[in-house]
């Protein structure tokens, strides 16, 4: 299995998410044309029940993946398995009336084609297709109206944070989306690269990514840490009192870092919520968290 499916396979079962903007199945028996009135809906992954649940969709939910647990309410849906094990059974048997997967469930697309059952296919690379999805989906359920509401409103604060967070000198930023916390060893940490949704969030909050390379994870070594010599460094790391971990032993783990500049001037920022690693509708709340760790002062600001 290539390196990145590998990084985006731990960012699903880790981070309870999954990189990816919406377009409909072309050219097939089940193909969504117009946009009639769905009641059933099942969604097969974190990232579009959240999207549901913020366009109002709620009521019309009959099953979600055991990872959507946002909003809370979520928790209490029907569970149709995993994002890499949906469970066949239970989903048709549930006779839905759309299922919204994304792009790397082929299998399942194709085993709901055959029982005629209609599918929406949904995948979150960049923000802009995040933003597209949104209206997408809601077009689709009939409710484009909120959907462009919710879309302008994120808009514009993102342009509120760009703002807020313009300088010419913008600081090296380092994102570590998975490392080895238990060890605490930096044999090999994977960071974000040129992936398109970190990389352009650390752009946004007036930072620069202190990877210059075309990967998209890219895993570094201890000497390639120190070779980049990032300004700031971001941890993300979640779920950590499941792991038995504190934000106080990560942070002294990278004392092991000592020749670099962020690890001098300790602006080291763990981010531990799970959003972080969804990149759905709540991808605004970690581009605020990227800004404020990179321009402090922005604390004592709010993002309206």
């Amino acid at each position: 299995m290539k390196i990145v499916q590998v990084i985006i396979l731990l960012i699903i079962i880790v981070g309870l998410g999954i990189v990816g903007a919406v377009f409909f199945t072309s050219a097939k028996p089940t193909e969504i044309q117009t946009a009639p009135q769905y009641n059933r809906i099942i969604s097969l992954a974190p990232n579009v029940t959240e999207i549901l649940y913020a366009l109002g969709l709620e009521d019309k939910i009959i099953g979600v993946t055991r990872y959507c647990k946002y909003p809370p309410q979520a928790m209490t849906k029907k569970k149709t398995g995993g994002y890499l094990d949906p469970n066949y059974e239970v989903i048709t048997a549930a006779e839905p009336d759309l299922v919204i997967v994304f792009a790397e469930q082929v299998e399942p697309v194709n085993h709901f084609e055959k029982l005629g059952i209609r599918t929406l296919t949904v995948k979150h690379i960049t923000i802009e297709d995040i933003l597209e999805s949104i209206i997408k989906i809601g077009s689709a359920c009939s409710v484009r109206g909120k959907a462009e509401q919710m879309v302008r409103e994120i808009k514009t604060k993102i342009e509120t944070i760009k703002e807020q967070t313009k300088n010419p000198d913008k600081p090296k930023v380092l994102l570590c989306i998975e490392r080895n916390v238990i060890s605490g060893r930096f044999e090999a940490v994977y960071i974000a690269g040129d992936d398109g949704f970190y990389n352009r969030m650390i752009d946004l909050a007036g930072g620069v990514n202190a990877y210059k390379g075309r990967i998209k994870f890219p895993k570094v070594s201890h000497e390639g840490l120190i070779a980049m010599n990032p300004d700031i460094i971001i941890d993300v790391t979640s779920n950590l009192q499941g792991r038995g971990l504190n934000k106080e032993e990560l942070l002294r783990q990278w004392d092991a870092l000592s020749d670099v500049e962020a690890v001098r001037k300790k602006r080291i920022y763990i981010f531990s919520e799970n959003y972080i690693a969804i990149p759905g509708p709540r991808f605004i709340l970690t581009l605020e968290r990227i800004a404020k760790a990179i321009h402090p002062e922005m604390e004592q600001k709010t993002i309206d």
